[in-house]
């Protein structure tokens, strides 16, 4: 993100005209030195005393930048004025695109400033300008206007963005319970009728838009409703989106598509979303008792076994330089064997070498696995040791019970 700092009283050659300083966020943080100064050009009119995001007014995927001068005086004394600067890939351009008066004395406008979102649905960011000193009626009663995007009220293009199952909205930059997303709205066709279809790309945050890899859905009748889930998505990771028309070239023979539409209310480069590996948390938890062998009880432990990560199965208390047998499966038991219990039900097993002092870290990887949410693994460790009783000579750690999650 970018950062825009107003400074309404800073001089330029001696005048008072105001300064806004522009930094540009980088991977290291925010720069020593602006990128960019935007200066004033009235002497008191308190430019740069409120700045605020407009959004993305145009949709080309850019934050845009609001600048409040309310001291400003044309016409009218202290009628104040507010600067709209659009946002592009080389930065925010010095030059207005648009800008407003209150035509009132004392009218103060650009007091306050924001971004209203996308008030009427249309894909475009609304802005409000404040006028305190506005006249209503013969009397100072103040006002807030509400401006469109995209010079005005459009038809609407918004895209609702839900939870895979349909459950409840995904939250801007909530994370989605599970490794997909799923987008909502309403096809209209620029030409009146014809079929239109939805076609959505979603990427991993730093990943940039290329328009390859994109879901798209069923042609439909121009006005109606699509529904439209994109699965398969990179897990614990941050995503981003953008949607665009797409037309049948028989009803639509002189154009393939509409433009790409992000999120109103931030730029496309910024996350819309993030994947959820899985709803239940990971836990890992020691059950069972163990027999002893010539260091005492065997242990196994590890950190929680979080999908898409690496846990470290740490194995101590074995026999110096021999070796172990790690035994895993998916069902708990108490199987009495060699004067101890098996507290599983085997399904594999590794054989592992220790070390001098009769332990070993083995780091395990987990893949991100969607049907892996909230299963059981149980795990076991018998070590052969001449110091362990019963017929075959194990010493036996607890049970370690896995449950893997997020």
């Amino acid at each position: 993100a970018d950062v825009a700092i107003g400074s309404e009283d800073e001089k330029v050659g001696g005048l008072d005209v105001g300064r806004v300083f522009i930094f540009h966020g980088r991977a290291t943080g925010l720069p020593s030195d602006p990128d960019l100064v935007l200066d004033g050009v009235e002497v008191g009119a308190d430019f740069g005393e409120v700045v605020a995001t407009a959004g993305d007014v145009d949709g080309d995927g850019f934050s845009d930048l609001l600048i409040g001068a309310p001291d400003h005086a044309a016409g009218e004394a202290y009628e104040g004025e507010a600067f709209l600067h659009l946002g592009s890939a080389s930065g925010l351009d010095p030059t207005p695109a648009w800008t407003a008066e209150s035509d009132t004395v004392f009218g103060f406008l650009g007091r306050g400033l924001s971004t209203a979102g996308d008030v009427n649905g249309d894909g475009y960011a609304d802005v409000l300008v404040g006028v305190p000193g506005h006249h209503a009626g013969g009397q100072e009663r103040g006002g807030v206007f509400l401006h469109y995007g995209n010079g005005r009220a459009g038809v609407s293009r918004e895209v609702r963005v839900r939870r895979p199952d349909d459950a409840a909205p995904l939250p801007w930059r909530g994370a989605s319970n599970d490794g997909a997303v799923r987008l909502r709205g309403r096809l209209h066709s620029p030409f009146g009728g014809g079929r239109v279809a939805i076609e959505v790309e979603v990427k991993p945050l730093g990943v940039p838009f290329d328009a390859t890899g994109t879901t798209t859905g069923p042609f439909l009748a121009n006005g109606q409703a699509f529904d439209e889930t994109v699965a398969d998505l990179a897990f614990g990771q941050p995503h981003r989106w953008r949607a665009r028309p797409v037309y049948d070239r028989i009803g639509h023979p002189y154009q393939a598509a509409g433009r790409w539409t992000s999120p109103a209310r931030a730029a496309a480069s910024e996350a819309a979303f993030r994947t959820r590996t899985c709803e239940g948390a990971a836990a890992a938890t020691g059950y069972g008792v163990g027999k002893p062998g010539t260091n005492g009880v065997p242990t196994l432990t590890s950190g929680p076994p979080v999908l898409g990560e690496s846990v470290t199965l740490s194995i101590g208390n074995g026999f110096p330089g021999g070796s172990a047998h790690l035994f895993f499966g998916f069902s708990s038991a108490a199987i009495p064997f060699d004067d101890g219990s098996l507290w599983l039900v085997p399904a594999g097993s590794l054989a592992v070498p220790l070390d001098a002092a009769g332990g070993i870290d083995l780091p395990i990887e987990l893949d991100a696995t969607p049907a892996a949410c909230g299963v059981s693994v149980f795990l076991q460790v018998l070590v052969p040791d001449p110091g362990a009783l019963g017929f075959h000579g194990t010493a036996q750690s607890k049970g370690l019970s896995w449950t893997l999650g997020s």
